[in-house]
């Protein structure tokens, strides 16, 4: 919830509600107008948008967008302060401080800080005072150089993304964070400190609050369908690893406890540490095993009579005798008898009552094997599809009536595995009726992409234009997720080379920025290629790789004149390794050094042919490049 933007609210409308319901989903920020919930919602943000938070006191939003960005907006949801361009990974959550807990006499010390969240397993708190002082005073500031944030903390000890921060309401400075990696941390933000780990939960944990009550309970929701409420101070601190995620996944189904299971051969011990077996009781584990399942098969399978409400009066003696009286008379031809031995309508009414009990306690599949038996299969099949009951096995069936009828059959199970989650198996479906489009649809908005694309590329011509709405619709989404590698590979499919070139250069590192240089090259796209490798050298600078810059300067012989920056940069950097005094540098620059930097680059220019022409023309060129910081 947050105040209303201001294209919501018009100036005669004085009835208007001060707050709306601001949504992200799908890349999309949306607005609900609280007085109209039959309105459409109002679109803000049109893409690119994961998360979206109110300061506390509603004087400003934090936007968060795939790309790593956040930006911050007013209380009428205008744009405000500068973007911050600090982080890379898709933004997860965002949550501002409170103005004040319950130990504070006035505002809290951290009322601006803000705890951002990515795709990664690091936690970043930062400082937006100089933002929210200029809001408070209501002035405009357009000088973008000016940082409006400072950088307080990063925070590591979950090993896999973050989907949840909350701050306590109780104590200023203290962070729950809920990961992927199955724990839920507690920080003290001022000494960036652990104070407690929950380990309790076997998935993701999602969501995580304080109790508003007690400081000390924290409700946790994960992914293994559970929530749970506990306290911090009863909580060690683990730090789990990426390998203790695997294994607990792997181990969660069996039991915390030790468990002992005596044989005549000896016992089945698990260690508590690990719960798995241990070497010596393997054989017995086998052998229990191998006896159980012989008694089940000695035990047989509970076999679920057809016709339950026949044989309940069957079973009464009274009954049974009267039936008996019915059967001779109906023998002797006076009257019909209202059991099994009756007429065929007898029989067909016993039958209708058995479905019908079947159906009511979930035997749908001897109810559909009772209606073969009286020609009533369409009538069961067809109440199964009104009620979206079906079955594979009833599908299998429908071609024994028309094949008019399977094929709506099908399609109606189609729609009923959709209502259930399944859309691969729904997809199936609609193949086997040739709807080829409907299932590769079926398959885009279930974000099975790949599944989608391989379909289109079996079923399909080249040229269809559906296989343009997956390539966007796949790139949209594994852009979102940081992906940039699978979304390179939509693009060159598409032939966007430069395109997929940018995407890749959003990864700074050596290998990955070679690569997106070399797809601009093919694209004959000489500026992002030379802008791509001029980024590749001064990364690789930066961390002292000179023979990582030769091999690139060797692919790319139009920026051989960086090669006179690369051997300079090594020999200085080779003599500053080998000198001895504190104060080398500083005669070395006053000239009182016996050591000349020139004469050695002469000599290694010499060896590798390098001619003072080719010298002055190279110097020029390096005037304009751009070199690493630090």
């Amino acid at each position: 919830w947050g105040p209303s933007p201001a294209t919501l609210n018009s100036p005669n409308d004085k009835n208007s509600t001060t707050y709306s319901l601001y949504c992200c989903g799908d890349g999309e920020l949306t607005c609900f107008n609280y007085d109209k919930p039959q309105q459409e919602p109002e679109l803000l943000i049109k893409k690119n948008c994961t998360e979206i938070s109110w300061k506390p006191d509603y004087s400003c939003a934090a936007v968060g967008y795939d790309d790593g960005s956040i930006s911050f907006f007013n209380k009428k949801f205008e744009s405000c302060g500068k973007t911050i361009f600090m982080l890379k990974k898709p933004v997860e959550c965002l949550a501002w401080h409170p103005d004040s807990t319950v130990t504070d006499l006035n505002f809290s010390h951290f009322r601006d800080y803000l705890a951002v969240s990515t795709t990664t397993s690091i936690i970043t708190v930062i400082d937006t005072s100089s933002m929210t002082e200029m809001l408070n005073k209501q002035e405009v500031n357009q000088d973008t150089s000016q940082n409006f944030y400072k950088v307080i903390a990063n925070l590591s000890g979950h090993s896999d993304r973050i989907y949840s921060l909350a701050w306590s309401p109780h104590i200023s400075g203290y962070l729950v964070s809920g990961s992927a990696d199955q724990t839920a941390q507690v920080w003290k933000i001022e000494t960036q400190e652990i104070l407690a780990t929950y380990t309790g939960h076997f998935g993701g944990v999602q969501s995580v609050m304080w109790s508003p009550m007690d400081h000390n309970f924290i409700f946790s929701g994960s992914a293994d369908w559970s929530l749970r409420i506990w306290k911090y101070s009863d909580q060690k601190v683990v730090l789990p690893s990426a390998e203790s995620v695997t294994n607990k996944n792997k181990l969660k189904k069996l039991s915390k406890k030790s468990i002992a299971a005596e044989e005549t051969n000896g016992k089945v011990e698990l260690n508590h540490s690990k719960g798995l077996p241990t070497d010596k009781s393997n054989e017995n584990t086998t052998g229990v095993i191998l006896k159980a399942k012989e008694k089940d098969k000695k035990r047989g399978k509970k076999v679920v009579p057809y016709l339950p409400n026949y044989r309940k009066k069957i079973n009464d003696k009274e009954t049974m005798l009267k039936s008996c009286l019915e059967l001779a008379k109906q023998v002797k031809g006076f009257e019909t008898s209202q059991t099994i031995f009756g007429s065929k309508d007898v029989i067909s009414n016993i039958l209708e009552e058995e479905r019908d009990t079947h159906w009511n306690q979930g035997q749908l599949m001897m109810a559909v094997e009772m209606s073969l038996w009286d020609n009533k299969l369409k009538e069961m099949i067809t109440k199964a599809m009104e009620t979206q009951s079906l079955t594979d096995f009833m599908v299998s069936l429908a071609p024994n009536l028309s094949m008019k009828f399977w094929r709506e059959v099908c399609e109606a199970y189609a729609n009923q595995l959709i209502q259930e989650d399944n859309p691969v198996k729904a997809a199936s479906y609609l193949l086997s009726l040739h709807k080829i489009h409907a299932a590769i649809q079926l398959l885009m908005h279930a974000k099975f992409y790949k599944e989608a694309y391989v379909l289109a590329k079996c079923k399909l011509d080249t040229d269809d234009d559906i296989f343009q709405e997956i390539h966007k619709e796949w790139l949209a989404a594994v852009s979102r997720s940081g992906s940039f590698e699978e979304a390179a590979l939509c693009l060159i499919a598409n032939g966007e080379f430069s395109e997929a070139a940018r995407m890749l250069a959003r990864r700074q590192d050596a290998a990955t920025l070679a690569t997106a240089a070399r797809l601009a090259n093919m694209d004959k796209n000489q500026e992002l290629s030379d802008s791509l490798i001029e980024e590749l050298l001064n990364l690789q600078l930066s961390k002292f790789d000179y023979e990582g810059c030769k091999k690139i300067l060797e692919e790319f012989s139009n920026l051989e004149y960086r090669l006179i920056q690369v051997e300079a940069h090594q020999e200085v950097k080779k003599k500053l390794d080998e000198a001895h005094e504190m104060n080398f540098v500083d005669s070395w620059l006053e000239g009182n050094s016996s050591y000349g930097l020139v004469d050695q680059l002469k000599k290694k220019f010499e060896v590798m042919e390098i001619t003072a022409q080719d010298f002055s023309s190279f110097y020029r060129k390096l005037e304009e490049a751009t070199y690493p910081s630090g």
